[in-house]
């Protein structure tokens, strides 16, 4: 199972995770270094995003290919993201991680929607 990462400078990622009878949003937290919030990318359902939650307030970068992905043009993405998918974990709504296949599709899809 892998999360894909895009970071405020550019790099685009996948990272392995292991849910190991845990959730996942240590890691996430880990990743984007602070408090979690949703966000949702129109071209991509079943998939979200998270990003710091508090990131504009502690001055991060701008996350351009992250935003073109989000397509909100009253807003912008700040600092690193995370991509996870929705699932069940236990019998309940979760986040998880995506297959490994579904995870190349996106980021193939990802990076042709970031250059074009």
């Amino acid at each position: 199972m892998k999360a894909i990462i895009i970071t405020a400078d550019g790099k685009i990622s996948q990272c392995d995770v292991e849910k190991n009878g845990e959730p996942l949003y240590q890691l996430v937290r880990d990743t984007i270094d602070g408090f979690m919030e949703h966000i949702y990318f129109p071209d991509f359902p079943g998939f979200i995003g998270t990003v710091d939650e508090e990131g504009k307030l502690k001055n991060k970068l701008v996350n351009i290919l992250a935003t073109r992905l989000y397509r909100n043009p009253l807003d912008f993405l700040i600092g690193d993201v995370i991509i996870l998918k929705y699932g069940t974990y236990k019998g309940d709504s979760d986040i998880v991680g995506i297959p490994d296949e579904e995870a190349n599709r996106l980021m193939n899809k990802i990076r042709e929607v970031v250059s074009g």
